[in-house]
């Protein structure tokens, strides 16, 4: 009966461990005032064309080199951030914006999503002007300001692209989030734009590829790497150290019984000799 016992202790403590790891929670903000991260900024392009003049914007963005990204206010689920962007002329430019990141509304975009969303579920939750929001593609971790992460990944291909083909003009978004916060790590946005075709020929085709990458923040320390699921190792630890306390504590009164019971009965039988 006693190891029965056992047993189901250590059941239900699995069990109440289970239910830890596996909760039903809803979306949350993850960062608070004063969060920053930079990213260094890559721009290439490919202009092919005859007829129309290259556009005088790609250049501009080609001399963009980083951003500066600081959470200034946070209301509830609505976060408001400062953007700097510094060119290679040593000129800077500050924007600032705004949004819910629960429900994905206001200019923020996708820089900053909710905290802890495992894959399979959808970036924004509770908008109803978003009834099919898209949903994190997978999970791994990767090395972003100096440490291993475990980052979100959401491919989004928009326009006449489908499965890396393009049809027309269109857009390829690789997104990668650090999961504990929500914070944008990574962003490529792979374009192909063409013009209209005369004489059988596009007037012009444009091949866009820009690449934001994190290096600096103070969301975490460089050289620490430390995922979400720590807390999950330290509760199975907790819950193994626990079973074998409670099996080691019932082998002793197993002993403690047997030796008394051996003692019985070597009493009884002297008693009868």
């Amino acid at each position: 009966m006693r190891s029965h016992r056992i047993l189901a202790s250590t059941f239900f403590a699995i069990l109440l461990v289970s239910t830890m790891i596996f909760p039903v929670r809803p979306y949350t903000v993850g960062v608070q005032v004063g969060n920053w991260t930079k990213y260094d900024i890559d721009f290439e392009y490919v202009w092919e064309s005859e007829l129309v003049q290259e556009f005088p914007y790609l250049q501009e963005v080609q001399e963009r080199e980083w951003n500066d990204i600081t959470v200034k206010k946070v209301a509830g689920t609505i976060v408001t951030i400062e953007v700097t962007t510094h060119l290679s002329n040593s000129t800077e430019s500050t924007a600032i914006y705004q949004g819910d990141v629960i429900r994905g509304i206001g200019n923020l975009s996708f820089q900053i999503i909710a905290a802890g969303i495992q894959q399979g579920e959808r970036i924004v939750t509770n908008n109803p002007d978003v009834p099919d929001p898209p949903q994190i593609n997978k999970t791994e971790s990767r090395h972003y300001a100096g440490a291993l992460r475990e980052t979100n990944f959401l491919r989004l291909e928009l326009g006449s692209v489908f499965q890396e083909v393009w049809f027309g003009n269109g857009s390829i978004y690789d997104y990668y989030w650090d999961r504990e916060t929500g914070f944008l790590c990574e962003l490529g946005i792979f374009s192909k734009e063409f013009g209209p075709v005369v004489n059988e020929l596009y007037s012009y085709t444009l091949i866009t590829y820009l690449k934001l990458t994190m290096i600096e923040t103070n969301l975490w320390m460089a050289g620490i790497s430390i995922g979400v699921e720590w807390w999950l190792v330290l509760i199975a630890v907790i819950v193994l150290a626990a079973s074998l306390y409670l099996v080691r504590t019932h082998s002793r009164k197993s002993r403690r019984i047997s030796k008394k019971l051996s003692q019985g009965k070597r009493a009884r039988s002297s008693y009868r000799h």
